[in-house]
């Protein structure tokens, strides 16, 4: 598999090693949600990767992770807990014993800042009843080019 495959479903096994609320956790390549899919999910895949040279022997790497979470909501307390899971997300993946992640390709660090986007979508919200939300996460790889 790629390397920003590796990482992503490598995210969504740190995040499977604890618990929020009822959501599944799964990576998609190609991010597809159907109405009826519209429940409490986290969905991880690559957003991105850019690519820098560090020295005559390798660059960094920078693969931009989204982790979308759709939330049922009915409720401004609906909306709350929403915001508040999604924030839970946030701290747990930047716990400094979470923010190395190990893959086949090598090691990952996770590297600030990361940013929160499309909080509400009020056409969603209105017509199916979903708060979805995007945090991108930076994650920086060193590749060897020697």
């Amino acid at each position: 598999m790629s390397a920003g495959v590796n990482l992503a479903d490598a995210v969504v096994a740190k995040l499977q090693e604890t618990s929020f609320g009822t959501a599944t956790v799964e990576r998609q390549i190609v991010p597809k949600l159907l109405r009826e899919d519209l429940g409490l999910r986290i969905i991880v895949c690559l957003q991105g990767m850019t690519s820098v040279e560090q020295d005559r022997g390798g660059d960094w790497i920078d693969y931009r992770i989204g982790v979308g979470l759709t939330y049922p909501v009915s409720s401004i307390a609906d909306q709350e807990a929403g915001v508040n899971m999604a924030e839970d997300i946030q701290d747990w993946l930047l716990l400094r014993s979470n923010k190395n992640l190990t893959t086949s390709n090598g090691k990952y660090t996770l590297v600030p800042p990361f940013d929160m986007e499309t909080l509400f979508d009020q056409d969603q919200v209105d017509s199916a009843g979903v708060m979805f939300c995007i945090t991108n996460f930076n994650y920086r790889f060193y590749k060897n080019r020697t």
